[in-house]
């Protein structure tokens, strides 16, 4: 007779029914309820900031209808940042979109996130319950939801696409593990969708994770191909991503930075565990993260079970793949990311192989008590208990520093004085993203030139702007000989000049390497846009083709009609956003009022008024006519219609970090100027602009009209 006659089989599933959803919504609502009091306040973190500011940016560009902007216009103090060009971007959409129907900042991403872990929780259950029973599902739950280092990335780090992350790793366990999905095109094809949806979220937990289910299947020849297949399709899924990443790696910083960082950071094999409790974490500066010990007594579980005789063979890939990502983590690896450094060196921090430890030990948690027999129900009370004990251990320590910034605060003007302070560039530790024609120092971008500065000889033409938009702009230009036109920006080979329909050569000048274009004598117009590298042109064209082809065949292998419905609706978002990226690639125009303001060394030349949350938004447009120019100060007023100052801003003329000595003849500059409107005030504003020297504020060399506001 079989000892064992009660123990649950492995293929079990779990009944549909009422009461499951309300343990899955439960988890949904629990989980986002606590992670959003968690959240309050936020947390000051040494990324969080960065991750704030790209939400920000991205909300922006969508405001400008941009649906991927790869370069940020705004960032590094105003010279533009190619950062979604190599970042990936799913985790910005949710809070932006939220951010541009009018939720504060904080508050929005607050929400997505707490949603976000809620959603994950929900799904892993779900997920657990098609393979274990309840009382053990709630186990491998709970360890999955406050595993150490969730809460290590979002509260010490700030590291929120990473946290994001967090959401797919479960339904990719589940679709690649054996015991999972029982194969077919279909599942396949949704794999495909989660493999997609991971790489635009984090590429390197997708790199992670991408060894770990071909670690599960290694004994299974037959389903090498339920891994390999939807990762080809996830991959053409993600090519306008992927493509431009590896092709254009060379052009920044990313391409030229030395692989062996990970060396400091591995850990000795003695400090693996810890067992303080509750969970002490590391500063964010730590070189090296513990894991929870209890991960050992998993080890101890499985062991003990194979003494008792017991079945232990569906529990050995993950105490095997356990134990290499923790070896993989420790000194005793060295070796290995030695030889393999071109590709592990990506990874940075051995320790990111927690990410996916999270679900394995998830997983590994919830198998092991089933395997350990039917538990009657009265054992539901100490799996509870347990979740008490986890959350206490997870969250008992967990006091990070409230931010000292709030939603008004994130401003382009704040993030250039924080990286000022901090020597940094768009908003990045490294410069990562930094054109590699850029040859100033990093910290000096912001700053007088650091060393002697060339600048181009060529005079500076007649300049009449026409329209402006997100990364484009279209300007008149006139002059008797050849001129120069230098734009704010630098350099990057996506930038395309056009003179009179034709495209001219294009260059990086002077040490910060600005976008700089020749102009031949006569009148022209010009049009400046970004138009895309190869890379990113092809792999464009390979995601287009490969979500047809997805959406084709998932609708042939779905023979329900609700959910065919579903899927129509699908489709028609994709072709939505295929034509929408066809016919509006740049986004929209808007309109430049020519101005003519001099002043010595400069002229403003127009001004817009570009899409935007603030009330009092203008864009302004100078164009320098010496090298350098003398120390000058610009104003925006807003006054009543009785003349009175109601607002104003006063600066250098440009941005704060562009200064004097950076300016030479054809420089255009583009600057952003936002005013609050007084409350109680009554309409119309007018707005005025000028220039005045420092020395003498009371005399300005010029005064001109830059719009009225629309506010009555």
């Amino acid at each position: 007779m079989n000892k064992h006659k009660n123990h649950p089989k492995r293929a079990f599933i779990a009944p549909s029914t009422k009461r499951e959803w309300y343990f899955t919504i439960g988890w949904i609502v629990g989980g986002s309820l606590l992670l959003g009091w968690l959240l309050h306040p936020w947390p000051d973190t040494p990324d969080g900031l960065f991750h704030l500011h790209r939400i920000r940016a991205l909300s922006d560009a969508l405001r400008w209808w941009v649906l991927y902007p790869r370069w940020f216009p705004d960032f590094a103090f105003g010279y533009g940042y190619p950062v979604l060009n190599f970042y990936a971007p799913a985790s910005y959409y949710p809070p932006a979109l939220l951010h541009l129907l009018g939720v504060p900042l904080i508050p929005a991403a607050r929400v997505s996130l707490a949603l976000m872990y809620g959603l994950s929780l929900g799904l892993v259950y779900s997920l657990l319950r098609r393979t274990v029973h309840q009382e053990a599902a709630l186990l491998g739950t709970a360890l999955f939801a406050f595993w150490p280092y969730r809460f290590y990335d979002l509260f010490v780090r700030g590291a929120l696409p990473e946290f994001w992350a967090f959401l797919w790793l479960p339904l990719l366990l589940y679709l690649t593990h054996p015991k999972g999905a029982h194969g077919g095109k279909r599942a396949s094809l949704l794999t495909a969708l989660a493999w997609s949806a991971l790489i635009l979220t984090h590429n390197l937990t997708a790199f992670m994770m991408g060894l770990v289910t071909w670690l599960f299947v290694l004994d299974r020849v037959h389903r090498w191909k339920d891994v390999g297949v939807p990762l080809l399709l996830a991959g053409g899924l993600s090519a306008f991503y992927i493509l431009p990443v590896w092709g254009e790696l060379k052009f920044v910083g990313l391409g030229t930075s030395s692989p062996a960082g990970y060396s400091r950071h591995l850990i000795p094999w003695t400090h693996v565990f810890t067992w303080t409790v509750p969970f002490s974490y590391p500063q964010a500066a730590s070189p090296t993260i513990p894991l929870p010990g209890y991960v050992s007594l998993l080890f101890l579980g499985t062991f003990l079970l194979f003494l008792r005789r017991r079945p232990v063979r569906h529990l050995l890939p993950f105490a095997g793949v356990t134990l290499l990502l923790l070896w993989l983590q420790t000194d005793l690896s060295a070796p290995v990311w030695e030889v393999g450094a071109p590709l592990l060196g990506l990874l940075q921090f051995p320790w990111r192989w927690q990410a996916p430890l999270g679900i394995l030990v998830a997983w590994w948690g919830s198998e092991l008590w089933e395997a350990w027999g039917k538990w009657p129900s009265s054992s539901r009370g100490g799996v509870l208990l347990l979740l008490v004990i986890l959350g206490y251990f997870a969250v008992g320590r967990l006091h990070p520093p409230a931010a000292e910034y709030t939603s008004q605060d994130l401003t382009p003007e704040q993030m250039w004085a924080f990286d000022a302070q901090h020597g940094q560039v768009g908003a990045s530790w490294t410069g990562e993203f930094l054109p590699r024609w850029v040859k100033e120092q990093r910290w000096a971008i912001g700053r007088e030139p650091a060393e002697p500065n060339p600048i181009p000889p060529d005079p500076a033409p007649e300049v009449r702007p026409l329209r402006v938009g997100y990364t484009r702009l279209l300007l008149h230009t006139q002059g008797e000989t050849r001129t120069r036109l230098t734009f704010h920006r630098f350099y990057y080979p996506a930038w395309d000049v056009q003179v009179d329909g034709r495209a001219m050569p294009t260059e990086p000048v002077t040490n910060l390497g600005l976008l700089s274009v020749s102009l031949p004598p006569g009148e022209h117009t010009l049009l400046l846009q970004w138009r895309g590298t190869r890379f990113q042109q092809v792999g464009g064209f390979l995601s287009a083709v490969s979500w047809l082809l997805l959406l084709g065949l998932l609708m042939r292998s779905t023979p329900s009609p609700r959910e065919r419905r579903g899927l129509w609706g699908l489709t028609f978002l994709v072709l939505g956003i295929l034509a929408w990226r066809l016919f509006l690639p740049h986004g929209r125009w808007i309109p430049v009022h020519p101005v003519e303001g001099r002043a010595p060394g400069v002229r403003l030349v127009g001004w817009a008024r570009p899409p935007s949350a603030a009330r009092v938004h203008v864009r302004l447009f100078w164009l320098g006519e010496q090298a350098p120019i003398p120390r000058l100060s610009a104003f925006l007023h807003l006054e009543d219609r009785e003349g009175r100052l109601m607002a104003q801003k006063d600066g250098p003329v440009g941005t704060p970090y562009t200064p004097p000595a950076r300016w030479f003849a054809g420089f255009w500059v583009p600057e952003d100027r936002t005013l609050p409107l007084p409350e109680g005030g009554r309409g119309p504003y007018r707005l005025w602009a000028g220039v005045y020297s420092p020395d003498d504020p009371a005399h300005p060399f010029f005064r001109v009209e830059v719009g009225r506001s629309d506010d009555e």
